[in-house]
């Protein structure tokens, strides 16, 4: 069995080929190579057969017939990780060997989230901003680098 990282970018999903995963038997073909995920495989993703939407979880099974066929992708969950690994144990049915394909995650930036709520004040009155009011967050940068920008303001001028 020959293995090699499986690459895709943050959030994205990308087919298990025989580049990544590829194995050989001299008495066995393709569809009796069984791979079976192991417990601990998959922290940031998962393994779903292309256009389904069950993921396959620890003791689940498929052939090297699946990954020549293509019919299985590895989906990112879309954290802000830059590595999973597939741990697999495969078996001819007389002997069984491990296996792990390493997934490797380019992160991409992510646009932050902000929350506002009014803000009212007496007037001639003024109101320093709170977190209640205006709040952002963003999973690449700090609080402290995050910067606001009005770009439109109704009523007299801050």
């Amino acid at each position: 069995v020959s293995s090699n990282t499986l690459s895709l970018n943050e959030g994205a999903a990308k087919a298990l080929t025989t580049t990544e995963l590829a194995a050989t038997d001299p008495e066995q073909n393709a569809s009796q190579l069984i791979y079976t995920i192991q417990p601990g495989s998959l922290q940031n993703g998962s393994l779903t057969p292309i256009g389904g939407s069950s993921s396959l979880n620890a003791g689940d099974t498929f052939t090297q017939q699946d990954v020549i066929d293509n019919v299985l992708e590895y989906r990112h969950d879309g954290s802000e990780t830059t590595s999973d690994s597939l741990i697999l144990m495969l078996s001819d049915g007389s002997n069984t060997v491990s296996a792990t394909v390493p997934v490797s995650i380019t992160l991409v930036n992510d646009a932050p989230t902000a929350t506002a709520s009014t803000l009212t004040v007496n007037e001639g009155g003024s109101q320093a901003l709170s977190p209640a009011e205006l709040s952002a967050t963003d999973p690449e940068q700090s609080a402290s680098q995050l910067q606001y920008t009005i770009q439109a303001f109704t009523g007299e001028a801050l």
